[in-house]
């Protein structure tokens, strides 16, 4: 009901289309597993304050009925105004769309989905929150973005913004690499990385190998890694020893991983790395990405590479290459 109103400065726009999110929820989209309100701390000054704690309505609901209940922090960490939530306070957006710490019991074993849905005081700034906890539906995974409140927007707007000619060859990739996004992630992931990530992705089927596209959660409990690889070097082997060097590097765990393979000349594995909020390693971008398509390079292309380093002219190589490369044993490589 607060929402509505159109808190002031708030584009109504953007109210309408959260508020048409939350009825989709409503509609067979989510399964409620708990709810609660929570008011954000202040100051004397009126600003946030961080590392406060949050106040809570004595009224919580399902698995938020008990008020020690965490699902952004450890079960013994206390309910505070973390520093990754203050940040959430500065973004525009009404609602946040993000994984929950604690698995749910019934329905499905998966992390619980966390939406938080701000609520504003008189000045306009956020005062609180509402919290639902639950699971977005089989339906809500099947339904185009294109179809779904918020995600029809993320989409729309990257698609304009990308600046392809509308019905252009690029244009018709584009939207078919937005369309499917990993579900999770386009709930979770801001225009801007949504922007970036889908041309980087087009402009990677122009010229196949191995990549990574990075997001780290607002709240610093997980890196989420969608890992590309060319199909006839993608095996089991291989997408064990990348997850090995993503968690290494993060100084995390692999929570979870999820292939795709379809037609495309490009597999995609999408890779979840827990880490410890705020004592974790953050990894050179450049030095993993090499490190990562070094661990997917073969037998064959090393000694090629070898062979290049050797002054063999570029015209014999693959004669080279070809009458020598399977003499080798497999000890000796």
């Amino acid at each position: 009901a607060h929402l509505r109103a159109c808190p002031p400065g708030l584009d109504r726009a953007v109210i309408d289309e959260t508020i048409a999110f939350l009825r989709w929820m409503e509609d067979d989209h989510f399964v409620f597993l708990g709810a609660r309100d929570y008011d954000y701390p202040r100051g004397n000054d009126g600003d946030y304050a961080a590392e406060a704690p949050l106040g809570q309505s004595s009224d919580g609901l399902g698995v938020l009925r008990d008020p020690e209940r965490r699902i952004l922090r450890r079960a013994s960490e206390p309910a505070v105004l973390t520093s990754q939530i203050k940040r959430q306070l500065d973004l525009s957006e009404p609602v946040t769309v993000a994984k929950a710490n604690v698995r749910s019991r019934v329905h499905r074993r998966a992390y619980m989905d966390y939406v938080g849905v701000k609520r504003y005081g008189a000045d306009g700034r956020p005062s609180g929150e509402t919290r639902f906890v639950g699971l977005f539906t089989a339906e809500a995974y099947d339904r185009a973005a294109s179809e779904v409140p918020l995600l029809r927007r993320k989409v729309a707007n990257a698609l304009d913004r990308a600046g392809k000619t509308p019905g252009s060859h690029n244009a018709k990739r584009l939207r078919n690499i937005l369309e499917n996004y990993p579900r999770d992630e386009l709930f979770q992931i801001t225009e801007d990385e949504l922007l970036n990530t889908s041309l980087g992705i087009l402009h990677l089927n122009d010229r196949p190998r191995i990549r990574l596209f990075t997001r780290q959660d607002p709240f610093d409990r997980f890196v989420s890694i969608l890992c590309f690889i060319p199909r006839e070097r993608f095996d089991a082997a291989l997408r064990e020893r990348i997850g090995r060097i993503l968690a290494e590097a993060w100084g995390g765990r692999m929570s979870a991983w999820y292939p795709q393979l379809t037609d495309q000349p490009l597999v995609r594995v999408h890779y979840i790395i827990g880490v410890e909020p705020g004592a974790h390693p953050t990894p050179d971008d450049a030095a993993l990405q090499a490190k990562v398509a070094e661990a997917g390079r073969s037998w064959i292309d090393r000694f090629e590479t070898a062979l290049r380093d050797a002054d063999v002219q570029d015209v014999a190589v693959g004669p080279t290459s070809a009458k020598w490369a399977e003499a080798f044993g497999a000890g000796y490589r």
